[in-house]
């Protein structure tokens, strides 16, 4: 019984003495609520009564401090001396530093206060996006290149959906892209993946190749940002570039030449090498290894993976329309070429057959090779191709018109095998393989 009293006693003490501090509590929630209630329209006036009846400031001096943003120009100097009151009562407010930096600006100038006002203003709350552009526009007074990348880092640090804003802002003091990455943007892979988005939505190849040269190599073929790489190094004519970027996917790919003809590589891989591998409905595209010609060519040592047919299986629920897959190149120099191959058919089942469809665009030249029947083994084709300057590029596909006929739901497959353009020299009268 002793032992009980003697443990309830501590306890007692403590109940009694949390009584009186939630008693206080609760005062000093019910005076921060009234004085809330008593805020009136003139903010600087109601500051100068807030520092007499509540000298702590409190959350009445925090949002009379926000209302002296309304009609700011309008005698700045008092309103800087209400809000310094409320700031050193709670510093806290990135919002009151930054109308402080600019009551300052209207009263001085751009000097050190005001750029210190900035820099306290981004220091409390870097997660505010107008916030980062208001002080933006303070820092872009001051003309100085330093202080603008110091607050465009500053945002991009706090929020990665602030990098495209950011680079747009900063294009106009750092023109050159190496620049504007060093100086605006963290190193880190989501950064640099909002940076890329922006440089290709503005079309901007150097920038593009810029911040390509920072992220991860390599990228995986199934990447949708080395599509959009390639895609855009492509349309601003970056040979070089989109050369380097498929020989790191395929060792040996060469410019000029049919890339990816032995299939040795996976079909994303083939989509960054100049093929359109997108299937319509009723046809289902596949890579494989163990059906191939007996007497294909030795593959090439370099190979990323063993050589390949490529083949179309038709659901024969569909009258399909035909005009992948397509593999379009320019080759890097004129004269009589020969396009080589191998093709298989299985039970095709319509008389509207697909065809090999080349041509030489802007030339008006083109020429078609037609199956031998619905079904066959594996068999070469070739056709010889005069090129003249000034180079075309060369398009080649499989192709099939939509049929009329009642057996027009194509079924079954086709397959091609060993794909490859070979320069014909004058006077050469070789065999087709």
């Amino acid at each position: 019984m002793k032992q009980a009293l003697a443990t309830s006693g501590p306890r007692s003490r403590r109940h009694r003495l949390l009584i009186p501090a939630l008693v206080l509590a609760a005062g000093l929630a019910f005076n921060e609520a009234l004085q809330l209630r008593l805020v009136g329209d003139d903010p600087i006036q109601e500051l100068n009564q807030l520092a007499v009846r509540q000298p702590w400031g409190g959350l009445a001096a925090r949002e009379l401090s926000s209302r002296l943003q309304q009609d700011w120009r309008q005698d700045p100097a008092r309103r800087l001396d209400s809000l310094d009151w409320a700031l050193s009562r709670y510093p806290l407010d990135a919002e009151a530093w930054l109308l402080r930096a600019f009551l300052l600006r209207e009263i001085n100038g751009l000097d050190q206060r005001t750029r210190q006002s900035v820099d306290a203003a981004l220091q409390i709350q870097l997660d505010l996006s107008e916030l980062s552009w208001r002080a933006l526009e303070l820092a872009e007074d001051f003309a100085d290149p330093e202080f603008v990348a110091y607050v465009l880092r500053r945002s991009t640090e706090s929020r990665v959906a602030n990098v495209a804003k950011a680079l747009s802002a900063g294009a106009r003091w750092f023109p050159d892209p190496e620049e504007q990455l060093n100086r605006i943007l963290p190193d880190s892979e989501r950064h640099l993946v909002q940076a890329f988005h922006h440089a290709r939505r503005q079309d901007l190849p150097e920038l593009t190749e810029a911040i390509w040269q920072r992220l991860e190599q390599p990228r995986r073929a199934d990447d949708v940002l080395l599509r959009f790489y390639l895609q855009i190094q492509r349309a601003h004519g970056q040979t070089e570039r989109v050369t380097a970027v498929r020989r790191s996917l395929d060792p040996t790919y060469q410019q000029g030449a049919l890339p990816g003809g032995d299939f040795s590589v996976c079909l994303d891989t083939l989509a960054h090498l100049g093929w359109n591998l997108r299937m319509p409905d009723g046809v289902r595209l596949v890579r494989d290894e163990r059906d191939l010609p007996a007497d294909l060519f030795a593959p090439h040592p370099l190979a990323p993976l063993p050589q390949a047919s490529l083949r179309l299986e038709f659901s024969g629920t569909e009258n399909v329309r035909l005009d992948t897959p397509r593999v379009q190149f320019q080759p890097d120099q004129a004269g009589t070429w020969r396009l080589i191959g191998w093709w298989k058919a299985e039970g095709l089942t319509t008389r509207a057959l697909p065809v090999l469809d080349v041509r030489l665009e802007r030339t008006g030249i083109r020429q078609t090779l037609e199956l031998p029947g619905r079904s066959f083994d594996w068999q070469p084709f070739a056709l010889e191709l005069k090129i003249d300057e000034p180079l075309p590029v060369i398009r080649i596909s499989v192709a099939r018109a939509a049929a009329d006929a009642f057996d027009r739901d194509i079924g079954g497959a086709l397959s091609l095998a060993g794909l490859r353009l070979d320069r014909v020299d004058d006077g050469d009268q070789q065999a087709i393989p």
